[in-house]
């Protein structure tokens, strides 16, 4: 009998990834341990405890199995050794730049490893209910988790106290004429900045001459943004604030909403002895009507943090200060990036500033 000819098999990405992590070259992308363990379900007792990894692309990951809610390296096409960083492997897969179409758009049963690297990026193409996916909501609580626990962009630095308010175009030109009035009124030299949307249409000229005299600076956002390289993936009235509070020239911040008109002089809160101590002060909303009762459960297990029975805030009013408080201002500001899905959970950006500070609490101390 004639013998067959040998077949030649040619070694699979997969057996590449496996003699590779066989034989301790981790991928580049692997970050430390987590301490964490969970249940394998790829093999057939589901009783092995997988150890959870740190990873720069997909957030969480093991290095051969598979577990709910993190990347598996060995199946991973964005695997790369981290001994070839500096080159590109001919015989791995290449990772390939996805463009959303309908049809390579994640959906609800994308995996959440795979949707936190695409959460800080566009919709567009996505199906329209993606903020009630579970597995979004999944991949939005890692990501959070890794905003709060850092790094963080660098500070901008700022001299001095100040108020700081947003003008929304001619609609809030005479609210901030009165702020402005009013602290000049009771006394106050504490200088403003105004801050305004100019892509929108929210300046105008003549708004420089109304307030002229009143130690009032007007302040183009999304310019400010464009100048200093500053990525913003949404603008609106109510992120502008957060944007205004953390990028302002005043290393001390006094927020005011362009409705809200003080009684006396504020400085004196800048010599609060709470402020003094924590670096913030933030006032409790009134009443326990929809918009105003404290956060529910289930708002708070959105971020990944525990529950805690606290006031809602007014974010009509707060006092910060950036030089310590950067990285709450930092989270705030994420937030505030994807109100596209934070606002349809909570109340617009009131409760946001309490989320930022409790997840800096809670995440930042696991650095």
């Amino acid at each position: 009998m004639a013998r067959r000819p040998a077949v030649i098999v040619q070694p699979t990405a997969r057996g590449i990834l496996a003699r590779a992590l066989r034989d301790g070259k981790p991928c580049i992308h692997l970050g430390p341990a987590t301490g964490e363990k969970r249940q394998c379900i790829s093999c057939g007792t589901r009783h092995l405890q997988a150890e959870i990894y740190t990873c720069a692309l997909h957030g969480l990951c093991t290095k051969k199995n598979v577990v709910d809610d993190a990347r598996c390296c060995l199946r991973c096409s964005d695997y790369k050794l981290a001994d070839e960083a500096n080159e590109t492997p001919t015989n791995l897969p290449i990772a390939i730049p996805l463009v959303m179409t309908s049809s390579t758009a994640p959906t609800s049963r994308t995996l959440p490893s795979d949707l936190v690297s695409l959460i800080d990026g566009s919709r567009d193409g996505w199906p329209g209910d993606w903020m009630h996916w579970q597995n979004f909501a999944h991949a939005f609580r890692i990501r959070f988790r890794q905003i709060c626990s850092g790094p963080f962009p660098p500070y901008l630095g700022g001299n001095g106290r100040g108020l700081v308010t947003c003008a929304g175009g001619w609609r809030f030109l005479a609210g901030i004429y009165t702020i402005a009035r009013v602290l000049r009124h009771v006394g106050s030299t504490l200088p403003i900045e105004a801050w305004y949307l100019g892509d929108a249409g929210e300046y105008d000229p003549c708004f420089a001459a109304v307030t002229k005299g009143l130690d009032v600076r007007w302040i183009d956002a999304q310019e400010h943004a464009r100048r200093n390289g500053i990525s913003v993936r949404r603008w609106g009235g109510w992120e502008s604030k957060s944007y205004a509070a953390a990028h302002s020239s005043f290393a001390e911040v006094l927020f005011l909403d362009a409705d809200c008109y003080p009684e006396r002089d504020p400085a004196y809160l800048f010599d609060e002895p709470g402020y003094l101590d924590k670096g913030a002060i933030f006032w409790p909303d009134i009443g326990r009507t929809k918009n105003g009762s404290p956060l529910e459960p289930g708002q708070w297990e959105r971020f990944g943090l525990p529950v805690v029975s606290v006031p809602s805030l007014e974010s009509g009013q707060f006092l910060v200060d950036r030089r310590r408080c950067w990285r709450e201002l930092c989270a705030v500001r994420w937030i505030s990036d994807h109100s596209d899905y934070v606002y349809q959970h909570v109340y617009g950006d009131k409760d946001t500033f309490s989320i930022a500070w409790r997840g800096i609490q809670h995440f930042g101390e696991r650095r």
